[in-house]
This record gives structure tokens, C-alpha cells and sequence, in this order.
């Protein structure tokens, strides 16, 4: 039975995994695809053609939990034999055996290299390479020096990288080039979630999303207002402090997205050691504005209450320097004396306020009576903050 018989008869494959399988299978490459679009499902799929013992594959970039899910996996769709696992616990000589007999590996990048230097694999005589996770492939990883090695001395066997981390492959230049030219590989496969094999596959199937919004308080609007003017205030100061940087990127907009540091740093990388202090240090504070920001909306308001108080009694203790934020002698945090951040103080500290414990209606006396313990500590605590 052939491959495409095979693929066939599996009625679980979807019919985008079973295209991507079948260009995997007859042509080596570098498989991108969406993340959430099952890169394990296609994997496991992939590591079910070369279970036989007459192929020599070994599979790279797995982590311990994830050799077990594959394992788990093949042995619940009836594989045999399934893959094996080669640890340091495993001596030398039966090393050689379960290499002379044959079948799917788990190897480390350490293991599979002494095992190539030292020829205790019959390189000539390998069937492939699985690189799973390989957009952390780089010049100087073990796994790129291992597939150097290997298609130095064979030219016939194949080469197969996966995964699903397509933000990796923007970061640095060329990154993408740079995989593929460590894998020895010339295609790559994209597949994001607007491939037309993936959305008429998922049209059929599209589920009913059911979207629930959950307004801010009064009290929260107020503070996530303060922030966003404090934000604006440190990008003024570092528009007029530094001119490497886009104005562009300078922005509220920007500021608060998760991208924005990342643009930062491509920008003042080759002169860092040129930028001023207060020039970082108002990086520091929009990036601290910045997770202000989604605390806001992730974190509980004692929760919020006690990170905001933390950087303010962090400056009153440590850094009462100057306090404008246009003056020419750079401090820690000078955005905490604007009248935005008065106002920041005082909606955190109304919040947390408003948090009251009400008792059960119906309870126990030594409930009661704990409960009114607890209520009293809480209020006590509260009035003195």
C-alpha cells in the first residue's frame, strides 16, 4: 500500500494535513505552518511512513514531554514498532545494535554527535532527518552541525524541518534564508490560516463564536486614561532626548503594543553603548507603563493596587531625584510626579477601596465568628493603606 492509499483509508486526516503530508513525503523542505493548526498531528503522521525497520531515521528538536506524546500517540493508532528513545543510560554497544536494526530514534543533539564523529552510526546507511521545532536551527547549534555531517557523507537520505512558530523566522535578518541553508533544504512550505486548502477545509466546520465583552469601570477608565498620558508624556521626553529613533514608532499606539521594544532594540542595537542614560532609563519606564497597562485588565484591583504601589514607594525610598520630567538631570521614574500620576494613585487606591466582604446569610457560629475575624483584619489593613 502506497502512501496515498495510506493517507486514503485514515479517515482522521483533514484534507490541507494530507496535502502538506504528501509534499512532505515525495519532496524534502521546511514545513511553516499557523500556529493551532496541528504541526503535532502532521508530524505524527509523517513519523508513521518511516516506523518500519528497514528505514534509519532519527528525529531532533523534541523535548521529553513531547516524545512521549508521540509515542502515546503511535501506540494508540496500533504502530509497531514505535519509535525509540536513546538516552545517555543507554551503553555504547547496544547503542550500535539499535542502530544496526533499524527504525525511529529520539536522540539528543549531544548523543547523535559523539555517536557521528566516532562512527558508530553507519552515516551512508541513514534514511533521513525529522528536525521538529527548527526555526531554532542557527550556524552554531549542535543540530546544524549534525545535518552538515550527515549530508556530508550522504547525499541520498532526506531532510525534513518542521514548525509552527512563524514570529521566529522575522526576528534578525534573513532568518528564514539561514534555516533553510543549515537544513540543506531548498523548499519551504507555508501554510498560514489563509492558505485556500485551510480555509475551504475549515468552511465546512466553522464554528459559532460567541464574543463576550466586559466593560470597564468608572474607576478603571480613569486609570487606564492616566496611563495612557503618562505613556505620551516619557514618548515627548524621548523624542526631544534621542533623534535615532522614528518619530513613527513614537506613539501611544505603538507604545502599548508587545512589538514596540523589539523595534526599539533594532534600532538602537548598533549604537547602545552611545545612548544616554536617561534615554534608557524612559525606555524602562514606558515598558514598566506599558504592563501597568495590561495588569490593569489581567490582575485583580488588590493585585493592581500592590504593583502600582510598589513602584511608587520603590521612588520614595530610592529615587526622590529631580522631579520634572523635562529636567535636564535624568531620575527613576520622573513620570511618578505628574499630575497624571496623582490621579493614577488616587483612582488605585479608590478601587481597591471599594472591594467590601459581605458574610453568608446562613452560617455556623465558629464560621461567623471567623468570618468577622477576617473582616476585621481586612478593614484594618485597608484603613492603614
Amino acid at each position: 500500500m502506497d502512501v496515498e492509499d495510506k493517507l486514503i483509508t485514515n479517515t482522521g486526516i483533514l484534507q490541507y494535513e494530507n496535502e502538506i503530508i504528501l509534499q512532505l513525503y515525495h519532496e524534502d523542505g521546511l514545513l511553516l505552518l499557523a500556529r493551532g493548526l496541528g504541526l503535532e498531528r502532521i508530524f505524527c503522521e509523517i513519523m508513521k511512513l518511516y516506523c518500519a525497520e528497514h528505514n534509519l531515521v532519527f528525529i531532533l528538536g523534541c523535548t521529553d514531554v513531547e516524545q512521549t506524546y508521540f509515542i502515546e500517540q503511535l501506540i494508540n493508532d496500533g504502530i509497531d514498532p514505535t519509535p525509540r528513545i536513546i538516552t545517555a543510560d543507554i551503553s555504547i554497544h547496544d547503542r550500535k545494535e539499535l542502530y544496526i536494526q533499524g527504525g525511529l530514534f529520539f536522540v539528543t543533539a549531544r548523543i547523535l554527535t559523539v555517536d557521528l564523529l566516532t562512527d558508530r552510526i553507519p552515516i551512508d546507511l541513514i534514511t533521513g532527518l525529522l528536525v521538529y521545532r527548527a526555526h531554532r536551527i542557527t550556524d552554531s547549534s549542535p543540530e546544524s552541525f549534525i545535518v552538515r555531517l550527515y549530508r556530508h557523507k550522504n547525499k541520498t537520505g532526506f531532510i525534513k524541518g518542521f514548525s509552527d512558530s512563524a514570529l521566529d523566522f522575522t526576528r534578525g535578518y534573513n532568518q528564514l534564508e539561514c534555516v533553510m541553508k543549515n537544513l540543506f533544504l531548498r523548499n519551504v512550505y507555508l501554510y498560514p490560516r489563509f492558505h485556500v486548502t485551510i480555509r475551504s477545509t475549515f468552511e465546512h466546520c466553522s464554528p459559532d463564536v460567541i464574543e463576550l465583552q466586559v466593560s470597564l469601570t468608572l474607576l478603571m477608565t480613569d486609570i487606564q486614561v492616566s496611563l495612557m498620558e503618562l505613556i505620551n508624556a516619557c514618548l515627548q521626553e524621548l523624542r526631544s532626548s534621542t533623534a535615532w529613533i522614528d518619530n513613527d514608532i513614537l506613539t501611544v499606539d505603538q507604545a502599548i503594543l508587545n512589538s514596540f521594544e523589539r523595534l526599539i532594540h533594532l534600532q538602537l542595537q548598533p549604537i547602545w553603548n552611545q545612548v544616554s542614560i536617561r534615554t534608557k532609563q524612559l525606555l524602562n519606564d514606558i515598558k514598566t507603563l506599558r504592563l501597568f497597562v495590561l495588569y490593569l485588565t489581567q490582575y485583580d484591583c488588590v493585585t493592581f493596587y500592590n504593583a502600582v504601589q510598589a513602584v511608587f514607594i520603590n521612588e520614595k525610598l530610592y529615587g526622590s531625584r529631580g522631579k520634572n520630567i523635562h529636567s535636564s538631570q535624568g531620575s527613576t521614574g520622573s513620570w511618578l510626579y505628574l499630575p497624571a500620576a496623582e490621579r493614577l494613585l488616587m483612582n488605585n487606591t479608590n478601587q481597591q477601596s471599594t472591594v467590601t466582604i459581605s458574610a453568608p446569610p446562613t452560617v455556623s457560629s465558629s464560621t461567623a465568628s471567623a468570618a468577622q475575624r477576617a473582616y476585621a483584619a481586612y478593614s484594618n489593613r485597608t484603613s492603614i493603606s
